[in-house]
């Protein structure tokens, strides 16, 4: 549903940016030990290298930045709530 959201979104024009800024180590949510240069870190990925993380790799860190297109998490979870019910 991640990746079929984000497709909609390049579609309609709601990704005008080819990177997307993100922390580097964002996917260590689960309480991972992190390094103390990546706590401030930034990285930028390609929208491209992103999708084919998350799709070819099934790469949670890949579909970790996503929600910046919508501005958070939840309305991200919104947009993709949306998508589904569309889609039957």
């Amino acid at each position: 549903m991640t990746a079929e959201t984000v497709f909609h979104a390049i579609k309609q024009g709601e990704v005008s940016s080819p990177t997307i800024s993100h922390q580097r180590n964002a996917w260590r949510k689960g309480g991972a030990p992190r390094g103390l240069d990546d706590v401030c870190s930034l990285q930028q990925d390609s929208v491209d290298d992103l999708l084919h993380g998350a799709i070819i790799h099934s790469g949670n860190d890949a579909a970790s930045p996503w929600p910046k297109i919508a501005g958070n998490e939840r309305i991200f979870a919104d947009m993709m709530t949306k998508r589904a019910r569309d889609s039957g």
